[in-house]
């Protein structure tokens, strides 16, 4: 409610009717045509399923963890931040370090974000053993083009057809990348200037229509197999398999960290349920059936 007083009170001309009049004309013209519409795509309907969001949340550090050891670094402006680029910077002096935040203070310094290349998804389904059989590259990258058909489609018809402000508007140059071959250099060139790249809820949305065509079992719930999907054969599956090369560092430590944390979080909270005294409500309601009896 205090956001919408402040929206209200930044937004709105001000007039003799004040703060409430303010809030009642960005209610009109702007929540309520909005509000409550109908969405009867199917994909979006599981996506944001109750109980899909909360395995998301559940698990998002874990995720976005995934998501960051997989993606590539990008400047505000599209171009893209290459390995050289990363270990030089993390190898200048104190005074230039002290200079960039300056310039980061006077809102000089360029907002780096992750994307993933499509390519990029395809390793990560590769390292968790999931790339073979009917699932080719040329089958998940099907997959995650009609994933953002579909979130373009939302988007568009959200916001009568203006282009949302999105990582995807940031993502229109290209760059250099440092790969073992030229081939892939250049696949992943063309990748980025054909914007080929997921943001972190098109990468949920990808694992969510990944888990449609690899479990397609109708007589179980989906949320049950996302959350199997998203737990056994992605995170466990990919914590095995960094474990593995790098035992001391990596991805495989990171997942084994948050899991552990994770652990104990829901130790806590079950000790804490059980530790909740019980609720006096069913003795009191006995009670009083005991004395109606009595009296009787």
């Amino acid at each position: 409610m205090h956001v919408v007083i402040l929206m209200a009170a930044r937004s709105q001309a001000p007039s003799s009717g004040g703060i409430p009049d303010q809030i009642t004309r960005l209610t009109d013209t702007h929540l309520w045509p909005y509000a409550c519409q109908q969405n009867d795509d199917f994909f979006a309907q599981l996506c944001y399923d109750a109980c899909v969001r909360k395995t998301l949340l559940r698990h998002d550090k874990e995720l976005r963890a995934v998501f960051d050891s997989y993606s590539l670094l990008f400047n505000s402006d599209g171009s893209n931040i290459s390995l050289k680029d990363a270990i030089s910077n993390s190898e200048e002096d104190k005074s230039s370090k002290k200079a960039a935040k300056r310039a980061s203070l006077n809102g000089k310094a360029m907002k780096v974000i992750h994307l993933m290349p499509i390519s990029r998804f395809e390793v990560v389904l590769k390292d968790a053993g999931m790339l073979h059989g009917a699932m080719t590259g040329t089958v998940l990258r099907m997959i995650l083009s009609g994933v953002q058909a579909s979130t373009m489609d939302l988007n568009n018809s959200d916001s009568d057809g203006s282009e949302p402000e999105d990582f995807r508007e940031e993502n229109s140059g290209s760059g250099s990348l440092d790969s073992d071959t030229d081939s892939d250099e250049d696949a992943e060139a063309r990748a980025q200037a054909n914007g080929d790249q997921l943001c972190f809820p098109e990468f949920t949305d990808g694992l969510a229509a990944l888990v449609l065509y690899l479990e397609p079992n109708p007589f179980e719930k989906y949320s049950t197999r996302f959350e199997r999907f998203i737990k056994e054969k992605l995170l466990k599956a990919l914590q095995t398999f960094w474990l593995e090369i790098s035992p001391d560092t990596g991805l495989g430590v990171t997942l084994d960290e948050l899991r552990r944390l994770q652990w104990l979080s829901d130790s806590k909270s079950q000790e804490s349920r059980k530790a909740e005294p019980t609720s006096p409500e069913p003795q009191l309601a006995k009670e009083s059936k005991k004395t109606k009896k009595d009296k009787a």
